[in-house]
């Protein structure tokens, strides 16, 4: 029999992203940056998460998003993609190979798949929120916002 946890507890997980070009026309986009900054994930309630702080660089080209993060744990990669349905809510979809949410082992997988809406509110156009179904061998729901500073 294997032992199974349930995390009831919500943790908050800060990341930042930097846009090194955004993507424009024939150009391709790249960002880079840091998830789980303060590595919140690593370890919940005295148990090893295989989660955690890491690092990640993404490539976007119109709706197709490819990248690679690192963290202790080793390498993983990651595709999207991004299709518009109204003029301010696109539908999300994710193949992650090393999840960033809060997987349990032994019984998480070791990959997911998002499937969801981003929205970004016309009363405040540099915020999105993102609504996604999560699944790890089970589904889930995540919500995450964030928000673009311009100079």
């Amino acid at each position: 029999m294997s032992p199974t946890l349930s995390v009831q507890q919500a943790h908050v997980i800060g990341d930042v992203k930097y846009i090194v070009t955004p993507p424009q026309g024939k150009r391709i986009g790249l960002a880079l940056g840091i998830q789980d900054i303060t590595d919140a994930t690593n370890e919940i309630r005295g148990i090893a998460t295989d989660r955690g702080r890491r690092f990640f660089l993404v490539g976007s080209y119109q709706w197709a998003h490819l990248g690679v993060t690192d963290d202790k744990g080793g390498l993983g990669a990651f595709a999207g993609a991004e299709w518009p349905l109204t003029d301010n809510v696109d539908l999300i979809a994710e193949y992650i190979t090393r999840p960033t949410f809060i997987l349990l082992k032994p019984t998480s997988s070791k990959v997911n798949f998002n499937l969801g809406a981003r929205i970004t509110p016309r009363s405040v156009p540099n915020l999105r929120i993102d609504l996604a179904a999560i699944g790890d061998s089970r589904f889930d729901f995540g919500f995450s916002f964030s928000y673009r500073f311009k100079p």
